[in-house]
């Protein structure tokens, strides 16, 4: 017996990300360099004296020879011709067409490639200008990192609490989180093996989330968070995001998060020092040592962590600031 597939269409394809993609990839040659531009300026004016001068040279060079020569009649032809051959000898000379295709050309070319790799340069102009950087500033999670969170230990706050307890009430409140830890916390455990109807009033607030599981309200989150609720919790440093779950104002315990370095990422920087970049920043809203163990394994110079995403504009704002008037790039 066959099945059915139903689908609805919510959006044309001329609206679809794929296409707007393929959109500014196309009209990234709208965007052109300095080096482009010029040439494109001098092309519009080198041509057509070039053109005159050929034209220059077959018909003055013929009038000249046949009036201060002695040519008998039936060398005339033979004359123009000969002209003719000398003044396309002077236009393929004169031609820049190494440089007039060649420039555009290797834009193209470096857009193209750069697409195909599944970076999008918005237009010559951007590529030209990478080659001025001197600083670069990245994110850390999903950029140096995988972005893919693993819990690496269950600390439960007395032995009276099971560690399995801590796991279960912290997954279940994060069930709804769009957060990659959030997420990433409970496809380990099993989104199968969670009953969402038991979870009401889920929200997002700074530095955690908090859920009602089974009636029982249930805060997780950052040591700044269990503060700001005034719950007495043991600060700890740990290599990972430490997440405190608290549960009816008791306090259960706490897990810890890490996340992986990407394997690329050292070598990725030591690539881009060679080519002449300078110096690395991290800005990021994870713990301070996180980020300093980043930082030390990938070769990164300077980090700004547990930052707000407006607290990071201001920090891209201060390094530019720092960095203007010096001829230098971020």
């Amino acid at each position: 017996m066959s099945e059915m597939i139903e689908i609805k269409v919510v959006r044309p394809y001329n609206e679809s990300m794929m296409n707007k993609i393929m959109d500014m990839v196309e009209n990234a040659s709208t965007y052109k360099a300095k080096a482009e531009n010029f040439i494109t300026k001098f092309s519009k004016y080198y041509t057509p004296i070039v053109l005159f001068l050929a034209i220059a040279i077959c018909i003055g060079g013929y009038i000249i020879e046949i009036n201060f020569t002695n040519l008998y009649a039936g060398n005339y032809l033979d004359a123009l011709s000969e002209w003719i051959y000398r003044s396309m000898v002077f236009l393929v000379i004169s031609c820049p067409c190494a440089i007039v295709i060649s420039v555009p050309l290797c834009f193209f070319i470096g857009i193209g490639i750069a697409s195909k790799r599944g970076i999008l340069i918005k237009g010559s102009n951007y590529l030209e200008s990478l080659r001025n950087v001197d600083n670069i500033i990245f994110d850390k999670t999903g950029t140096l990192t995988k972005g893919e969170f693993k819990i690496t230990e269950i600390v439960p706050a007395n032995e009276n609490i099971k560690k399995q307890d801590v796991l279960r009430t912290l997954v279940y409140v994060e069930f709804y989180s769009k957060h990659p830890i959030g997420v990433s916390i409970v496809d380990q455990y099993g989104r199968d093996n969670i009953f969402p109807e038991i979870i009401s009033d889920f929200a997002s607030v700074q530095g955690g989330v908090k859920a009602y599981i089974n009636g029982a309200k249930v805060i997780v989150g950052t040591y700044k968070l269990m503060q700001k609720n005034k719950f007495e919790v043991p600060k700890v440093d740990a290599n990972g995001l430490v997440l405190y779950i608290n549960k009816d104002s008791e306090y259960l315990g706490y897990v810890i998060v890490g996340d992986e370095i990407r394997e690329e990422a050292k070598e990725t920087i030591q690539t881009l020092r060679s080519y002449g970049v300078k110096k690395f920043y991290i800005l990021t809203g994870d713990f301070q040592g996180i980020a300093d163990k980043v930082a030390r394994e990938t070769g990164v110079d300077e980090v700004y962590a547990e930052l707000l995403p407006d607290e990071k504009l201001v920090k891209l704002q201060e390094i530019k600031d720092q960095n203007v008037g010096k001829g230098k790039t971020v």
